[in-house]
């Protein structure tokens, strides 16, 4: 990343007017948390280009990450101004709003997005039943976890890439070997389990393997 950036101040300063290059570093500095300098980066950026979603949602990200929050408003306000439509950085103002305690935006967005599908196939039929199955566990509901779990079946092996060097988290097979554990069904778990250990290319090193 040290690198990249050495790159890009290079690249910014041979062709100033190119927009990606200020944007691609005020991404990398935000990447890296130096989230000062990546605002100051973005602002170029976004001067030249003053259409890029990208930038706007970059910039708003890092106002937050210093908790100028006033100041990401005022970028997703400026956004919404010139009508620019981007999905990521509706997103990302949602998790302001949420740690505002602002309900009545987080509705908004939320409203906003249900009429406009983005079709996330993981986020729906993997993501969030392992968040769902996971609470019902820590609450001892098991079996109401293994039915929330149905629909990740097609996607076992899913987010290979989930983390470098880390391979997939399984948590699906995982959560279902929890669930029948605490139903005391244990070659329902050991087969859940075992799904786990015949996948180690798959797993490398995620800590759910060794677990």
């Amino acid at each position: 990343m040290p690198k990249a950036i050495e790159a890009y101040q290079l690249w910014t300063q041979a062709y100033p007017h190119d927009a990606g290059a200020w944007g691609n570093l005020g991404m990398l500095y935000g990447a890296s948390g130096q989230y000062e300098k990546s605002i100051v980066e973005t602002q170029e950026a976004i001067r030249l280009e003053p259409n890029s979603g990208t930038n706007y949602s970059n910039l708003l990200l890092a106002q937050a990450a210093l908790d100028r929050f006033d100041d990401a408003r005022n970028t997703f306000n400026l956004e919404i101004v010139k009508k620019i439509e981007d999905p990521i950085l509706r997103v990302n103002w949602f998790g302001v709003a949420f740690v505002l305690g602002d309900t009545e935006e987080m509705d908004k967005q939320m409203a906003w997005s249900a009429a406009k599908p983005q079709g996330d196939t993981l986020m729906i039929n993997y993501w969030l039943p392992v968040i769902r199955a996971s609470a019902e566990i820590a609450r001892n509901n098991p079996r109401k976890a293994i039915q929330l779990l149905q629909p990740t079946a097609p996607y076992e092996l899913a987010s290979s890439v989930a983390w470098s060097g880390l391979g997939g988290p399984t948590y699906p097979a995982y959560l279902r070997g929890a669930a029948y554990l605490q139903l005391h069904q244990g070659s329902d778990a050991a087969a859940e389990y075992q799904k786990i250990i015949d996948h180690p290319g798959f797993m490398l090193a995620c800590p759910l393997g060794a677990l």
